[in-house]
């Protein structure tokens, strides 16, 4: 299971909450782009990428909510994932934001889910 997200169902919407601030304050995350990438090893194809641009009302705030919803969760197979979280500010600049280098092993659990609501 991962220490920093936990695990997920199949076929669920998915959250992922991240909030930005730098002793206490809320710092500026407005068009920032955020995208999540689950892969079964790290030379293989993303397994899923969902890409999320932050709006100003939370962006402001220093929240970037990264939903996924149960239509691509559904084709994440069961099993264990390495995983990254990449921000890109607006004026280009790239930075993994999550897990810290000391956790890059951490694996995304997705377990398997028993209903079909197709």
């Amino acid at each position: 299971m991962s220490e920093i997200l936990g695990e997920y169902r199949q076929g669920d919407d998915w959250s992922i909450l991240l909030t930005f601030k730098i002793d206490g304050v809320a710092q500026d995350i407005i068009d920032h782009v955020f995208t999540f990438t689950l892969v079964e090893d790290w030379d293989e194809p993303p397994v899923l990428q969902v890409v999320h641009t932050v709006p100003e009302f939370h962006g402001i705030e220093g929240i970037c909510l990264i939903k996924i919803p149960h239509e691509l969760t559904a084709q994440v197979e069961a099993g264990k994932y390495y995983w990254d979280i990449q921000q890109t500010t607006p004026s280009g600049q790239i930075n993994t934001v999550l897990p810290q280098p000391e956790q890059y092993k951490d694996r995304f659990v997705v377990r398997p889910d028993a209903t079909d609501n197709d």
